[in-house]
């Protein structure tokens, strides 16, 4: 089943919509920032510069943004968030309507884009991401060198660059400077896409899947996610998001990919890349299912990549299983476990059809 409230324009306008009242209510009763590292003079003027930055920019969004109902908007935000892209969206979609069919909300949304230069839309972006972010926050990142200052104005001056990250969820922890500078050390470390920036235009559809860019939705989508390490299961290092990205391209390149690997979005991108697999892994799990079991490759079903715990596991395998956590010192949960974390990054290489 598709993920329809990410998916359609209207409910993504709606969700940068409550991103934009939430980090406006946070600021009205004071959001929780994570602690900074000593003060020094320079973190100070840069956590100065961003908490007046970010009070210019959300205080051009207030006059202009629907106030909505608490309860409407936890309701929508509860339902948003249990569902995980099974069962029925029925409840997540009667609450949108709730919030969609307001006459204050309806007269916001269909207004035009206005992402270019001093457009509210382009304030709406840039508010979130400072107030997700935090001054200090922020701050903490830029404060290490000059390179990471200048990954920080980079970001907050590439409205585009900001939107396509809301879009895809956001940076995860709020760690924009951190997401940043994944996606630069993506792009200066693939050939495909160093030096060929992606020209996206105000008008153009917000979650593209558009074939050309695909790539570069995946970096987006990388460094998103990964803005908060992925430790490997049952070892003490962490997943390399540049590493992870380049083994993706890499096997895109080489057609190795499911062929609608050529059309997910941003959002989709991520959650293919955070298994906590090693990438040998991976590539393991995807060269077994190509040859052990072609034929599964090839169905068109949901299951498509995961069928073969229908028809591969049996008691004998379950038992096996079961002595080798024994003889490990493991839980027979944590390998099951850890079997579906390699079965979700090979299965989410496959688009759900809409």
């Amino acid at each position: 089943m598709p993920f329809t409230v990410v998916l359609k324009a209207r409910n993504k306008m709606l969700l940068l919509l409550l991103a934009t009242s939430v980090a406006l209510a946070s600021l009205a009763h004071g959001s929780a920032s994570p602690p900074p590292p000593p003060p020094s003079p320079a973190y100070e003027k840069l956590e100065q510069e961003y908490s007046e930055l970010l009070n210019t920019t959300c205080n051009q969004v207030k006059p202009h943004v629907p106030t909505l109902p608490t309860t409407d908007v936890n309701n929508f935000m509860q339902a948003y968030q249990a569902f995980n892209g099974s069962g029925s969206e029925t409840t997540v979609l009667y609450y949108a309507r709730v919030l969609l069919n307001r006459s204050d909300v309806q007269s916001f949304i269909q207004h035009p884009d206005s992402f270019g230069a001093g457009g509210l839309d382009a304030a709406m972006v840039k508010c979130a991401v400072l107030v997700e972010a935090t001054p200090s926050g922020l701050a903490a990142f830029a404060v290490q060198n000059a390179s990471q200052e200048a990954l920080v104005a980079s970001l907050l001056n590439n409205t585009m660059l900001m939107r396509d990250m809301l879009v895809a969820g956001g940076a995860n922890g709020g760690n924009y400077g951190q997401a940043m500078l994944i996606y630069s050390n993506i792009i200066n470390s693939s050939h495909v896409l160093q030096g060929r920036p992606v020209e996206v235009s105000t008008d153009a559809l917000w979650d593209s899947r558009n074939q050309s860019t695909v790539l570069h939705r995946m970096a987006l989508g990388v460094a998103v996610e990964q803005a908060v390490p992925i430790q490997h299961r049952w070892r003490t290092d962490y997943v390399d998001p540049v590493v992870r990205y380049l083994r993706y391209e890499h096997a895109y390149l080489a057609g190795e990919l499911d062929p609608f690997f050529e059309i997910l979005t941003a959002f989709e991108c991520r959650h293919l890349t955070d298994a906590d697999a090693t990438e040998d892994d991976v590539v393991w799990m995807r060269t077994t299912m190509e040859n052990y079991r072609p034929d599964h490759v090839v169905k068109d079903n949901p299951w498509r990549y995961a069928y073969a715990v229908h028809t591969e596991v049996s008691l004998a395998l379950c038992f096996t299983v079961l002595v080798a956590a024994t003889k490990l010192s493991v839980s027979l949960y944590e390998l099951l476990n850890y079997s579906s974390a390699v079965f979700k990054q090979t299965s989410w290489e496959t688009l759900r059809r809409e």
